[in-house]
């Protein structure tokens, strides 16, 4: 049954906050809220980014079907919960690469993660990557399973954020 099933990649279209950069490093913060209604599914330029693994875009169906799973009540349930908020908590290490302990509230599920961060500063401007992973049950979510569970979807899930913020 694996040979039915396929990875995907959800990208943010729409992204508003602030980053705050203080004086005492330290004491940075920043927020954010994403749409969910805005998330795109395997967006073709998305997916070749990712490499390999995601070389084959699923058809037309397979990513509307993505779409109504991740938006109705059972995943991300954008009617009753529109936005994933992002605002970090604690800033510890050096400038170019702390740790960065957020906390993240989906679904109405308030969790902290810690995850490092690479910082690019050029100018007025802000490049931020991370890389950490999240899973579904944290935040109440039961990860969908079809077939009497022939056919599972992941229950952790990769996350990548660039951010590029210019100074206001």
């Amino acid at each position: 049954m694996a040979s039915f099933g396929h990875n995907h990649v959800i990208q943010a279209k729409t992204l508003v906050g602030d980053i705050v950069l203080a004086e005492d490093f330290h004491q940075s913060n920043f927020h954010f809220a994403i749409p969910v209604a805005d998330l795109q599914v395997d967006a073709a330029a998305a997916r070749s980014a990712e490499g390999d693994e995601f070389a084959k875009l699923p058809d037309a169906e397979a990513i509307a079907g993505t779409t109504r799973n991740m938006l109705g009540s059972k995943v991300l349930d954008a009617a009753f919960y529109p936005q994933i908020e992002i605002r970090s908590v604690a800033v510890t290490g050096p400038a170019g690469a702390p740790d960065v302990t957020v906390r993240v509230k989906l679904r109405g599920v308030e969790r902290d993660i810690t995850m490092p961060l690479a910082i690019d500063y050029r100018d007025d401007q802000i490049a931020v990557t991370a890389l950490f992973a999240i899973d579904q049950t944290d935040f109440g979510i039961t990860p969908l399973s079809l077939l009497g569970g022939a056919l599972q979807v992941a229950n952790r899930v990769r996350v990548r954020l660039r951010i590029v913020a210019r100074k206001a």
